[in-house]
């Protein structure tokens, strides 16, 4: 190999084994917790531009030359090294990466794979990212509120790979996994332990080492639990696909579009991309950031400057707009020195197909060429003084770097996501610099720790205070937010009142520190720290409420607070825990539900007891209504009530007032219910589990009611509908095993299953179909249901009260009930009567002699659903009072014949009737009454058609 690569091999004969090679070396380090790059980083400034490394029978040459970089990187006819990614294929027997954008070596199958993807990274789809980096970051800001006190001690690296793994999660595969605020997800910690086993695998024969089974094994859970929670979320992606459904351009929508192009499906293809893109989309980003807050907490003039530059650029902005980016011109340089610095991938490899000479030395054929942005960022021949931390070596200015920096790889195998990890890094760096002042805490080593990817040795430890000295505190109340404003996401006018309650754009310091401030108001006592705590704790699950909307269409209402100025006739209907309902007459005509904070309800009142603050509380409970209504504007179904407005009014002082402007309905009487014909109430338990379909399948996701009774339903012209949604919710039971799931009632318990992704599998679908069967099916299914479908509907009271059917099951059971009822297939078996009656027209009732049956739709007399005359026959033939039905020209909700016929002995076909037809019993009565005479027909029976 040269002069130059003998003298090498001498001065490391030493230390080398002949037959491991360096890997002695190597293996001694890691066990040490030692980094080995800097080891390679002293050979290459010991011995030159090409350093040789031996493992086993192969020979590893590590390039530390632009010339060197240029040639093999920009070039496509050097392939990735084979053997070094395919340690990546499979880990300790689990299908890992495989084949994925990051592992393939094949040119052509990464090309394909790489056009297929170039849509989901595109300028325009990134800037839609912008409210999703907000929301997440944002969310990130909250949890870091809560530890903003000078003296707790947090890791910025796991709070960092928490909110990157939310990110990731809800733009690349549309899953919202809630990692900053759910302890209990798994995803995170599999994360770890597969990027763990992927260093651990260098190890030769690890798998038989006796002592390290049991981390061996958690890898090999982890990476099934990865790709189990892959295949889920894929078949669902899918699904939804194949039905037409309209589906985001993200990049598991590109994987399916690509793979429905090819040939042949290739399921474990789509799952490498899919794991490929989730460790590989947050891991490094959060490095990226966790090492830049320890460069910055180490060099306080730099922190000061970056600073600065976001109160210019931001001043008080809550959400970061696109152009915003561009502007924050030192923050990309500190960015960017970061990577230099602490890169978080040491480099990429090729592999020498044929003989070369690089830099005088000849490289034989087969030899893997390592390339290190790690090494070449720290030599000084390429970064003046590289050890010291300078983002000014990135302004515009200064010369560039050519071919010795490049974090994210160079040349067409280049990093797809670069723009997309610096978009999420600037839109979180400059929020956390805009609120927070942050220490590292003392002791701590800043080594770095190779486990997979580069990351802080000990997780960069740090303590943080709100800033101070942060530009533009004050934020201007809204008194009046148009239609629709919570639609806008999760910085809607509704929340510029974040400053009230210690959470504002300023990290709480308006005020000092999360005292209460407004313009134009003498500044407030600071609310207990509890009741500021549960404040933004409904700010948060308003937020969450609202990303998971994802600013889709809204049903706003046109009433604002002006037609609520002129309502007149207001009167209370009732309250509750939280709030109190009236009516009021509009303006022009029309009647509408009010709904407004109860001042002297029991939540109120228990906050008061608890925490002293009456306006606190009030604005505490004003959250569930403002939650309530944007339920309501994202919910658009028959069995919800409408939303025709809101008023919004954030006034000087702590309080929050908010009025919802709703449909109006009239109580659920269950006692009335109960009194009405079984076709009326199964219309009731109909509607009720399309709702409950309708909320298991929303666009918010499956929804819980977690206040579940008949007390939080109306009446809206004979309709159903659910009208209290303040405790109704969107989150769902975290889990490790099955053993955490358990559904448990009053007097029964059901046991779930733990999904793949931390969650109890349909927990709110079945907590609302087992109340609808113990509050509602229970008592309206089965009395006086007709006796040939009694078989099927005590089929689904016994299988939705244990709950063997899910709703879409329950669904297709009621249909079924329905098809029978409506056609009146039911009727099939049962004995012909009208063959004893004859028809006698222009015969008229007489009021008030009618006999009264139970129940009936008429509490005059005994009105009855029929399907046809012979059913009405055998109904009469039931009763001993009837002596005679009429068959109206009435219909039920479930529709009439549109050619009714009345048989006789005369006429077996039919014939028309009038208005009033009567069926006497027996043929003694003669047709022989003349049509326009009118003689009373009693006691009587009604029916209507269906």
């Amino acid at each position: 190999m040269g002069e130059g690569s003998g003298q090498h091999l001498n001065d490391m004969a030493l230390d080398r084994s002949f037959i491991f090679g360096h890997l002695t070396i190597l293996w001694r380090m890691m066990k040490k917790q030692e980094f080995v790059h800097d080891l390679f980083l002293q050979w290459a400034q010991k011995y030159g531009p090409i350093v040789r490394l031996n493992f086993f029978h192969r020979a590893v040459v590590i390039i530390v030359s632009p010339e060197g970089v240029k040639e093999f990187l920009m070039s496509p006819q050097y392939p990735k090294a084979r053997h070094v990614y395919d340690r990546m294929f499979s880990l300790f027997g689990e299908r890992f990466l495989g084949n994925g954008l990051v592992t393939v070596c094949n040119h052509e199958h990464w090309h394909k794979q790489r056009r297929i993807m170039d849509p989901a990274f595109s300028r325009t789809y990134l800037i839609g990212l912008m409210d999703t980096f907000n929301e997440k970051a944002e969310e990130l800001m909250e949890k870091l509120e809560e530890m903003a006190d000078g003296k707790k001690e947090f890791s910025m690296l796991s709070m960092m790979c928490r909110v990157t793994m939310d990110i990731i999660a809800k733009v690349a595969f549309g899953l919202e996994l809630n990692a900053l605020s759910d302890d209990q997800t798994p995803l995170p910690h599999a994360v770890t332990m597969v990027l763990e086993g992927l260093t651990k695998s260098r190890i030769p024969l690890i798998q038989y080492m006796p002592g390290k089974q049991k981390l061996i094994k958690e890898v090999r859970e982890s990476v099934r639990l990865l790709r189990r929670v892959g295949k889920e979320c894929i078949d669902k992606r899918r699904e939804a696909l194949q039905n037409g459904k309209e589906a985001t351009l993200d990049i598991l929508t590109q994987i399916l579009k690509g793979d429905a192009l090819e040939e042949t499906r290739d399921d474990e293809n789509i799952l490498d991309n899919f794991i490929t893109f989730f460790v590989a989309g947050h891991e490094t980003t959060a490095n990226q950031m966790s090492f830049t807050v320890m460069a910055l907490g180490q060099h306080p003039e730099i922190l000061e400057r970056v600073q600065a530059e976001v109160d210019d650029v931001l001043g008080a902005k809550r959400d970061i707009d696109y152009e915003d980016l561009g502007k924050l011109t030192y923050l990309s340089q500190v960015l960017k020195e970061s990577l230099r610095l602490y890169p978080p991938v040491a480099g990429t490899v090729r592999r020498l197909e044929k003989d070369h000479v690089i830099n005088g030395i000849r490289i034989p054929a087969n030899t893997t060429l390592v390339f290190s942005t790690y090494i070449m960022g720290r030599t000084e021949r390429f970064f003046k003084d590289p050890y010291t931390f300078n983002p000014d070596r990135f302004s515009k200015d200064a010369p560039k770097p050519y071919y010795c920096y490049f974090p994210f790889s160079l040349g067409s195998r280049s990093c797809i996501g670069q723009v997309f990890a610096q978009m999420e890094a600037k839109v979180v760096m400059a929020k956390l610099l805009q609120r927070f002042e942050f220490q590292l805490v003392p002791g701590q080593s800043f080594k770095l720790l190779e486990s997979g990817t580069f990351k802080p040795l000990d997780g960069v430890m740090c303590k943080l205070k709100p800033r101070s000295s942060a530009k533009g505190c004050q934020i201007k109340p809204s008194s009046d937010p148009p239609p629709g404003s919570a639609s806008k996401g999760p910085q809607s006018s509704w929340e510029s009142d974040s400053a009230q309650d210690g959470g504002g754009s300023c990290g709480g310091s308006c005020g000092g520190g999360g005292s209460e401030a407004q313009p134009g108001s003498s500044p407030l006592l600071p609310l207990p720290p509890g009741l500021r705590e549960e404040l933004r704790q409904r700010r948060r699950d308003l937020r969450r409420l609202e990303a998971a909307a994802g600013g889709g269409d809204a049903a706003a209402g046109g009433l604002g607070c002006g037609d609520l100025s002129r309502a007149t006739a207001v009167s209370v209907l009732g309250w509750g825990f939280t709030k109190v309902v009236s009516r009021a007459a509009l303006e022009g005509g029309g009647a509408v539900a009010l709904k407004s904070v109860h001042g002297a309800g029991r939540e109120v009142r228990r906050c008061v007891q608890r925490y002293g603050s009456p306006a606190g509380c009030r604005r505490l409970a004003a959250y569930k209504l403002l939650k309530e209504v944007t339920l309501l504007q994202h919910l658009q179904h028959p069995g919800i009530v409408q939303l025709h407005g809101q008023c919004y009014e954030n006034s000087g002082d702590a309080e929050l007032r908010v009025t919802a402007m709703l449909e109006l309905g009239s109580p659920l009487e269950m006692i009335q219910l109960l009194q009405t014909p079984w076709e009326e109430r199964f219309k009731i338990c109909l509607s009720l589990v399309k709702l409950l379909f309708y909320l298991a399948h929303s666009p918010l996701g499956s929804i819980v009611l977690l206040d579940f009774q008949p007390r939080q339903f109306v009446m809206v012209d004979g309709n159903l509908k659910v009208t209290d949604m303040d405790d109704a919710s969107t989150e769902e039971l975290s889990c490790k095993e099955d053993n955490d799931c358990t559904l448990n009632f009053p007097s029964k318990s059901f046991p779930l299953k733990c999904s793949a992704v931390g969650k109890c599998e349909g927990i709110n679908e079945k907590k609302n179909l087992f109340n609808a069967y113990r509050y509602f099916f229970t008592y309206l299914l089965p009395h006086s249901a007709p006796p040939a479908l009694r078989p099927l509907l005590s089929d689904i009271l016994n299988a939705t009260g244990d709950l063997r059917y899910g709703i879409n099951e329950t669904v297709k059971a009621f249909e079924k009930v329905l098809h029978l009822y409506k056609s009146g297939l039911y009727l099939q078996k049962r004995p012909l009567l009208l063959k004893d009656y004859i028809s006698l027209k222009g015969f008229r009732t007489v009021e008030g002699e009618d006999y009264k049956c139970w129940p009936s739709y008429s509490h005059l007399g005994c009105l009855l659903s029929i399907h046809s005359a012979e059913e009405a026959a055998a109904i009469c033939n039931s009763q001993s009072q009837c002596q005679s039905f009429v068959v109206t020209q009435q219909r039920t909700w479930t529709g009439c014949l549109t050619g009714s016929q009345v048989y006789s002995p005369a006429d077996s076909e039919g014939a028309g009737y009038d208005s009033v037809t009567c069926i006497n019993v027996g043929s003694s009565i003669k047709p022989a009454v003349r049509p326009w005479e009118q003689r009373p027909c009693h006691p009587v029976l009604k029916v209507l058609s269906r």
